[in-house]
């Protein structure tokens, strides 16, 4: 029987460091770090809209994914479940569909699919 994976397996959070860096990973309670870590850009655009962009740490010397020990958190709260969606996709190219993909799919609104 196959398991079903839902975007809440993941503990998402968005936190800010003690040096005032603002970043995005999984919390991993047992080992007491988080994992995966990003850092979070916010870039004002011309027509005043704000940019956020979500970048490994040290890119562009390089593009691995930091452990970030809670001790260096200053606060965390966990994301909304699109942002974490989108998150999880960029670190493990592992899409989570949504309730209504399989419907959507099957009502040709995503695709046409040939029977």
């Amino acid at each position: 029987m196959q398991s079903k994976v839902s975007v809440n397996d993941f503990e998402v959070y968005v936190f800010k460091l003690k040096n005032g860096e603002v970043g995005i990973g999984k919390l991993n309670k047992e080992s007491e770090v988080m994992e995966k870590c990003c850092a979070v850009r916010m870039v004002g655009m011309p027509d005043g809209r704000i940019n956020i962009q979500v970048v490994p740490f040290f890119f562009p010397l390089s593009e691995e994914l930091p452990e970030i020990s809670l001790e260096h958190i200053l606060c965390m709260v966990k994301v909304k479940e699109e942002i974490a969606r989108e998150y999880i996709r960029q670190i493990s190219d592992i899409v989570i569909a949504q309730p209504n993909d399989l419907n959507n799919i099957q009502n040709n609104k995503i695709l046409k699919v040939e029977q």
